[in-house]
């Protein structure tokens, strides 16, 4: 019999994220079996894995096209040098993710089941999944927005001048050839290249995801060390009885620090190469936007300055929503320790009081350790350091100008 875990709207979301990226061709995360057959994941899996060899065999094909596309137009040269530079990036961010298949098991059991039965804040859960859901709909939205602009902007090139349709430029067919043959593997590309799109938006909403989870369990953690003055304030329990039960659930609270420390930890292991291949990936994109923007794009019209708008909105949109939840976590976590301080210790008397204050000045030293998450090893990951980074984009392209 499949094991099933006790139900919650955090276990939920996750379930329905790791379902569709399990479609997209990442492997199965989840904790639980997925509503599928034996027979149907045992194929899947295999195709998984053909996809991960046609992906890698399209970015390369695509850093090939360097030397055999010749007669591109100035849009198509800013396009082919945009696709050339990002999607090995992208492509990396999947195998990542793969790499720490286990491990993303072992963190999401943490975080939606096993800190879960300790306490969950139905209304913490609540302002979790409003944001998880408001990012991952922000980011797929404008991430689809800039994939279609680029193929209507193609569309509407051979309408206007009767080229054939390129939104990818691989290394074959030329531009210019127009045969039947030739237009089929342009089909294959473009199908090829939604579906590569699709599992990278995936790998994206699971980072968001979880780093959005971590940060409000501190949040959780708050509420829960908060509602433990209402210990005191229940008249059926005697003195003594109130002081056992508090010892007990600060000592059960102290123990889902400790955990969430720890899945804190795993979960930037498992994120760090995501994360710090965008800080690099956000910088360079964002100056050759900048550049096509002001220096390569003469013709100028709506639906190619939306592409471009499109795209870099998709850009700083992934890597904000990466720096601003990374943020939250350093700040939520710095707020946990004043949370056990205001927990209701003082209520407690004699020797229970001696054996409290003990634990309570141990845990709060330990909580007012800085909860730093790093991107390439140095950069701590703030709202403030976005905005570095946008400034590095900026001042990159200003030194090549």
């Amino acid at each position: 019999m499949a094991l099933k875990y006790p139900w919650n709207k955090s276990k939920e979301w996750f379930e329905r994220i790791v379902f569709w990226a399990y479609l997209s061709g990442l492997p199965n995360f989840w904790i639980e079996d997925l509503n599928f057959s034996k027979h149907f994941m045992k194929f899947y899996d295999k195709y998984a894995r053909a996809l991960d060899i046609i992906s890698c065999i399209f970015v390369l094909l695509e850093l090939l096209s360097v030397f055999t596309q010749h007669e591109l137009s100035k849009k198509q040269q800013t396009i082919q040098i945009l696709f050339c530079v990002g999607h090995p990036f992208l492509c990396l961010y999947s195998a990542l993710m793969g790499h720490y298949k286990e491990k993303t098991r072992g963190v999401l059991l943490e975080l939606v089941v096993t800190l879960k039965q300790v306490h969950n804040d139905p209304n913490v859960e609540k302002m979790m999944i409003k944001q998880c859901n408001m990012y991952s709909i922000a980011f797929t939205f404008s991430c689809f927005c800039s994939m279609l602009f680029y193929c209507v902007d193609s569309l509407i090139q051979v309408l206007k001048t009767g080229v054939t349709f390129n939104v990818v430029i691989p290394v074959w067919p030329i531009i210019a050839d127009n045969s039947v043959i030739a237009n089929v593997a342009r089909v294959l590309y473009h199908i090829v290249w939604i579906i590569f799109m699709a599992k990278v938006a995936c790998v994206y909403i699971i980072v968001i995801s979880l780093s959005t989870c971590i940060s409000h369990q501190y949040k959780n953690l708050q509420k829960y060390f908060e509602s433990l003055n209402e210990i005191f304030l229940d008249e059926n329990l005697k003195q003594d009885e109130k002081k056992a039960k508090y010892e007990e659930k600060f000592k059960i609270g102290v123990k889902a620090h400790a955990q969430t420390l720890r899945v804190t930890k795993e979960s930037h292991e498992i994120c760090n190469g995501v994360i710090s291949g965008q800080i690099v990936f956000n910088i360079i994109m964002l100056t050759i936007i900048m550049y096509q923007t002001f220096i390569m794009t003469r013709e100028r019209s709506l639906v190619k300055m939306m592409s471009t708008a499109t795209t870099a909105m998709t850009v700083l949109c992934s890597t904000g929503f990466f720096m601003w939840n990374a943020g939250d976590i350093t700040y939520e976590a710095a707020h946990t320790g004043t949370s056990m301080y205001s927990s209701g210790w003082q209520n407690c008397c004699r020797q229970s009081s001696i054996r409290v204050r003990k634990l309570l000045v141990v845990a709060i030293a330990h909580a007012q350790n800085p909860v730093i998450m790093r991107g390439l090893g140095i950069m701590e990951l703030s709202h403030q350091s976005f905005v570095s980074i946008v400034k590095c984009s900026y001042s990159l392209f200003s030194l090549l100008y």
